[in-house]
């Protein structure tokens, strides 16, 4: 009995040891400068900012910048070893999403969406000095093409998606008179859409797609999707009326599942795509977590100035 306590206790221990806390990043020889970003957009620290901090006169090789344990690509005003008034850092920053959250699922896979947090959308950055050097930076470069003698390209590979936000689906549950949900984060738990019933449908427009209908890669459509109530049932999505793809997904469980369809179902100027609940039980329900349409654009981006590039108005105030 003994050798077996053991045994588990020494399994136990590389259980321990093999868990991840994500600081694992972090140089405790090093000072962070903790500052938040809940929207994703271009942000700048100007001169003003990092002298108030203490830091006017680090040298500008010297700036590193992390988010979520992965340091982040900077940019300098200035090619001087030091910032002086008028110059400034930037970046591009974005706010929190659910991929750190993996780690809170019982199984990893149980995680249909990513894309928003469970706990917030603030992000938090942290700006350090590091003299070792070979800190990431963004540089500009010349657009020449006075020499070049290649086609423009006629399309590149773009993903629309919707993730939805439309209701916290609290995901497993056993019916002990009422649902009892799991305390764990289970299979499907998160952001999803509303409820669809039985022999109901969710709608989404598709905006201008500018789909390119040369010969290029063939469209995929994705979408997970999880039951909300102890049920069989099957779901059918749908691009512009015509049927994509479908799938069991009985009870509690959730489906991921890819189909190609023909470019022509998006070439329109409008259009959209359609989940319904094909379940035979009434008062069923069901939920979609999320769908993307990978396909060849043309480059066009519908007349915007900006491609979800932006200035929040907040990101000239004081971070540190």
């Amino acid at each position: 009995m003994k050798k077996i306590l053991f045994v588990l206790l020494l399994t136990s221990s590389f259980v321990a040891r093999g868990q991840v806390f994500n600081n694992e990043w972090i140089d405790y020889s090093k000072t962070y400068y903790k500052f938040k970003v809940g929207q994703t957009g271009l942000y700048r620290l100007p001169h003003s900012v990092l002298s108030a901090a203490g830091l006017g006169s680090t040298p500008a090789a010297h700036f590193q910048l992390w988010r979520n344990g992965k340091e982040v690509p900077i940019y300098i005003s200035t090619n001087a070893s030091t910032l002086s008034s008028g110059d400034y850092i930037e970046f591009w920053g974005e706010r929190n999403d659910g991929k750190p959250d993996k780690e809170l699922y019982r199984i990893a896979d149980n995680q249909l969406s990513s894309r928003h947090s469970l706990e917030t959308d603030t992000a938090a950055f942290f700006l350090t000095v590091n003299p070792a050097g070979n800190n990431l930076r963004l540089t500009p470069t010349n657009n020449n093409i006075a020499t070049n003698t290649l086609l423009p390209e006629p399309y590149f590979i773009y993903t629309w998606g919707q993730y939805f936000r439309e209701k916290m689906h609290n995901g497993y549950a056993v019916n002990v008179g009422e649902y009892l949900y799991s305390s764990s984060y289970d299979k499907g738990e998160g952001w999803t859409s509303t409820d669809i019933g039985r022999n109901a449908s969710h709608t989404v427009n598709l905006p201008n797609l500018y789909a390119y209908t040369g010969t290029a890669p063939t469209p995929k459509f994705s979408i997970a999707v999880s039951g909300n109530a102890i049920n069989p049932r099957r779901y059918r999505a749908r691009i512009n009326g015509d049927s994509v793809t479908g799938n069991y997904v009985d009870y509690f469980n959730y489906s991921r599942d890819t189909a190609e369809f023909p470019i022509t179902l998006i070439s329109g100027s409008s259009g959209s795509v359609q989940v319904t609940n094909l379940g035979t039980v009434a008062n069923d329900r069901m939920v979609v977590h999320q769908y993307e349409i990978t396909y060849p654009r043309q480059f066009n981006f519908g007349g915007a100035t900006t491609f979800e590039f932006k200035m929040p108005a907040s990101a000239q105030g004081n971070y540190l």
